[in-house]
Protein backbone atom coordinates (compact mmCIF):
# COMPACT_ATOMS: atom_id res chain seq x y z
CA UNK A 1 0.00 0.00 0.00
CA UNK A 2 2.93 2.35 0.76
CA UNK A 3 3.92 1.79 -2.73
CA UNK A 4 0.86 2.88 -4.47
CA UNK A 5 0.68 5.93 -2.28
CA UNK A 6 4.20 6.67 -2.93
CA UNK A 7 3.86 6.40 -6.62
CA UNK A 8 0.40 8.41 -7.07
CA UNK A 9 2.39 11.25 -5.04
CA UNK A 10 4.72 11.21 -7.72
CA UNK A 11 2.32 11.53 -10.18
CA UNK A 12 0.62 14.61 -8.55
CA UNK A 13 4.01 16.31 -8.71
CA UNK A 14 4.66 15.39 -11.88
CA UNK A 15 0.96 17.39 -13.24
CA UNK A 16 1.68 20.06 -10.49
CA UNK A 17 5.14 21.06 -12.28
CA UNK A 18 4.11 20.82 -15.55
CA UNK A 19 0.78 23.12 -14.59
CA UNK A 20 2.86 25.52 -12.92
CA UNK A 21 6.50 25.63 -15.20
CA UNK A 22 4.70 24.45 -18.74
CA UNK A 23 5.42 28.10 -19.49
CA UNK A 24 8.61 28.19 -18.29
CA UNK A 25 9.79 25.50 -20.19
CA UNK A 26 11.88 25.99 -23.15
CA UNK A 27 11.68 22.31 -24.93
CA UNK A 28 9.46 19.51 -25.46
CA UNK A 29 12.34 17.41 -24.00
CA UNK A 30 11.39 19.04 -20.40
CA UNK A 31 7.78 18.34 -21.10
CA UNK A 32 8.32 14.70 -22.08
CA UNK A 33 11.37 14.01 -19.52
CA UNK A 34 7.86 14.68 -16.89
CA UNK A 35 5.34 12.94 -19.05
CA UNK A 36 7.69 9.75 -18.64
CA UNK A 37 8.63 10.16 -15.07
CA UNK A 38 4.25 10.02 -14.71
CA UNK A 39 4.55 6.87 -17.34
CA UNK A 40 6.94 5.18 -15.00
CA UNK A 41 5.19 6.11 -12.11
CA UNK A 42 2.04 4.13 -13.75
CA UNK A 43 3.98 1.23 -14.79
CA UNK A 44 4.78 0.40 -11.79
CA UNK A 45 1.85 0.90 -9.93
CA UNK A 46 0.81 -1.46 -12.43
CA UNK A 47 3.53 -3.77 -11.76
CA UNK A 48 2.94 -3.79 -7.96
CA UNK A 49 -0.70 -4.71 -8.16
CA UNK A 50 0.26 -7.54 -10.60
CA UNK A 51 2.40 -9.24 -8.63
CA UNK A 52 0.13 -8.65 -5.27
CA UNK A 53 -2.64 -9.92 -7.21
CA UNK A 54 -0.59 -13.09 -8.39
CA UNK A 55 0.29 -13.58 -4.56
CA UNK A 56 -2.90 -13.41 -3.71
CA UNK A 57 -4.08 -16.19 -6.04
CA UNK A 58 -1.33 -18.13 -5.35
CA UNK A 59 -2.14 -18.35 -2.18
CA UNK A 60 -6.20 -18.67 -2.39
CA UNK A 61 -5.02 -21.72 -4.67
CA UNK A 62 -3.16 -23.28 -2.26
CA UNK A 63 -5.70 -23.02 0.45
CA UNK A 64 -8.35 -24.18 -1.74
CA UNK A 65 -6.08 -27.72 -2.52
CA UNK A 66 -5.51 -27.85 1.36
CA UNK A 67 -8.55 -27.70 2.60
CA UNK A 68 -9.87 -30.21 0.23
CA UNK A 69 -7.25 -32.56 1.60
CA UNK A 70 -7.95 -31.81 4.90
CA UNK A 71 -11.48 -32.67 4.11
CA UNK A 72 -10.92 -36.01 2.63
CA UNK A 73 -8.44 -37.00 5.40
CA UNK A 74 -11.43 -35.82 7.72
CA UNK A 75 -14.09 -37.43 6.15
CA UNK A 76 -12.49 -40.90 5.83
CA UNK A 77 -11.13 -40.54 9.59
CA UNK A 78 -14.39 -39.64 10.74
CA UNK A 79 -16.12 -42.62 8.90
CA UNK A 80 -14.29 -45.32 9.74
CA UNK A 81 -11.41 -45.17 12.99
CA UNK A 82 -10.01 -48.50 12.02
CA UNK A 83 -7.96 -46.74 9.54
CA UNK A 84 -5.40 -45.91 12.32
CA UNK A 85 -5.70 -49.66 13.74
CA UNK A 86 -2.05 -50.33 12.43
CA UNK A 87 -0.77 -47.61 14.82
CA UNK A 88 -1.46 -50.13 17.64
CA UNK A 89 0.28 -53.30 17.87
CA UNK A 90 -0.92 -56.62 17.56
CA UNK A 91 -1.34 -57.43 21.67
CA UNK A 92 -3.38 -54.69 21.79
CA UNK A 93 -5.73 -55.09 18.99
CA UNK A 94 -6.08 -58.57 20.56
CA UNK A 95 -7.93 -57.56 23.25
CA UNK A 96 -10.23 -55.21 21.68
CA UNK A 97 -13.68 -56.59 20.87
CA UNK A 98 -16.30 -55.43 18.90
CA UNK A 99 -14.52 -53.34 16.61
CA UNK A 100 -16.28 -54.60 13.40
CA UNK A 101 -14.16 -55.02 10.26
CA UNK A 102 -10.91 -53.57 9.88
CA UNK A 103 -10.21 -50.97 7.04
CA UNK A 104 -9.53 -53.32 3.76
CA UNK A 105 -5.59 -52.66 2.28
CA UNK A 106 -7.18 -50.46 -0.88
CA UNK A 107 -8.72 -48.12 1.75
CA UNK A 108 -5.55 -48.00 4.11
CA UNK A 109 -3.41 -47.50 0.82
CA UNK A 110 -5.97 -44.64 -0.46
CA UNK A 111 -5.23 -43.28 2.77
CA UNK A 112 -1.64 -43.24 2.96
CA UNK A 113 -1.71 -41.68 -0.39
CA UNK A 114 -3.69 -38.72 0.59
CA UNK A 115 -1.51 -38.14 3.72
CA UNK A 116 1.48 -38.57 1.39
CA UNK A 117 -0.17 -35.60 -0.55
CA UNK A 118 -0.69 -33.46 2.14
CA UNK A 119 2.28 -33.57 4.29
CA UNK A 120 4.06 -32.51 1.03
CA UNK A 121 2.27 -29.65 0.31
CA UNK A 122 2.19 -28.62 4.26
CA UNK A 123 5.78 -29.02 4.38
CA UNK A 124 6.71 -27.34 0.89
CA UNK A 125 4.19 -24.08 1.63
CA UNK A 126 4.11 -23.96 5.11
CA UNK A 127 4.77 -19.95 5.16
CA UNK A 128 1.36 -19.81 3.44
CA UNK A 129 -0.91 -21.82 6.19
CA UNK A 130 -3.28 -19.36 7.76
CA UNK A 131 -2.57 -18.14 11.04
CA UNK A 132 -5.06 -18.23 13.88
CA UNK A 133 -4.61 -18.38 17.51
CA UNK A 134 -3.63 -21.80 18.72
CA UNK A 135 -2.56 -22.55 14.92
CA UNK A 136 1.31 -23.57 15.69
CA UNK A 137 -0.27 -26.49 17.91
CA UNK A 138 -2.66 -27.01 15.62
CA UNK A 139 -0.21 -27.55 12.07
CA UNK A 140 2.27 -29.35 14.09
CA UNK A 141 -0.20 -31.90 15.77
CA UNK A 142 -1.18 -32.35 11.80
CA UNK A 143 2.40 -32.91 10.94
CA UNK A 144 3.29 -35.20 13.36
CA UNK A 145 0.01 -37.11 12.56
CA UNK A 146 0.62 -37.43 8.79
CA UNK A 147 4.27 -38.42 10.11
CA UNK A 148 3.46 -41.00 11.80
CA UNK A 149 1.31 -42.59 9.49
CA UNK A 150 4.14 -43.41 7.23
CA UNK A 151 6.48 -43.64 9.92
CA UNK A 152 4.41 -46.66 10.97
CA UNK A 153 2.94 -47.54 8.02
CA UNK A 154 -0.22 -47.83 8.47
CA UNK A 155 -1.29 -50.51 5.46
CA UNK A 156 1.32 -52.74 7.25
CA UNK A 157 -0.27 -54.64 10.08
CA UNK A 158 2.69 -56.90 11.48
CA UNK A 159 5.46 -53.98 11.07
CA UNK A 160 6.64 -51.46 13.80
CA UNK A 161 3.98 -50.13 15.94
CA UNK A 162 3.82 -46.16 17.60
CA UNK A 163 1.34 -48.28 20.63
CA UNK A 164 2.54 -51.22 22.59
CA UNK A 165 1.66 -50.82 26.05
CA UNK A 166 -0.98 -53.06 27.26
CA UNK A 167 -4.06 -52.74 27.90
CA UNK A 168 -4.64 -49.94 25.62
CA UNK A 169 -8.72 -49.90 24.93
CA UNK A 170 -10.13 -48.95 21.32
CA UNK A 171 -11.32 -45.92 23.11
CA UNK A 172 -7.89 -44.79 22.87
CA UNK A 173 -8.10 -45.12 19.03
CA UNK A 174 -11.06 -43.38 18.57
CA UNK A 175 -10.11 -40.27 20.94
CA UNK A 176 -7.03 -40.18 18.99
CA UNK A 177 -9.48 -40.05 15.56
CA UNK A 178 -11.63 -37.82 16.60
CA UNK A 179 -8.51 -35.24 18.36
CA UNK A 180 -7.07 -34.92 15.23
CA UNK A 181 -10.35 -34.64 13.26
CA UNK A 182 -11.24 -31.70 15.61
CA UNK A 183 -7.68 -30.44 14.67
CA UNK A 184 -8.13 -30.64 11.12
CA UNK A 185 -11.49 -29.14 11.21
CA UNK A 186 -9.96 -25.77 13.27
CA UNK A 187 -7.65 -25.62 10.27
CA UNK A 188 -10.02 -25.43 7.76
CA UNK A 189 -11.99 -23.18 9.25
CA UNK A 190 -9.03 -21.08 9.84
CA UNK A 191 -8.27 -21.45 6.12
CA UNK A 192 -11.78 -20.46 4.69
CA UNK A 193 -11.99 -17.44 6.69
CA UNK A 194 -8.65 -16.14 5.25
CA UNK A 195 -10.09 -17.13 1.54
CA UNK A 196 -13.39 -15.07 2.00
CA UNK A 197 -10.70 -12.33 2.79
CA UNK A 198 -8.61 -13.11 0.22
CA UNK A 199 -11.21 -13.02 -2.25
CA UNK A 200 -12.52 -9.64 -0.94
CA UNK A 201 -9.59 -8.15 -2.05
CA UNK A 202 -9.19 -10.18 -5.42
CA UNK A 203 -12.53 -8.70 -6.19
CA UNK A 204 -11.59 -5.14 -5.03
CA UNK A 205 -8.53 -5.28 -6.95
CA UNK A 206 -10.67 -5.96 -10.19
CA UNK A 207 -13.11 -3.39 -9.88
CA UNK A 208 -10.36 -0.62 -8.93
CA UNK A 209 -8.09 -1.24 -11.82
Amino acid sequence: MEYIIYFLDIIKWVIIKILQYSEQLKTIAEISILIIGGISAIKGINYLKSLREKRALSTFSFWTHFNIKLLMLKNRLDNDHSIINNLFSEEIRATWNNTGAPCSDENLKSFLLLASETLVLVKSTSDQMPAYPGWTDDYLELVNFLDDIFHYDISNPTSCFKFYKVPTTVDMRNNLCIQICETMNRLSNGIKKVQKETEKYICSTKRKF
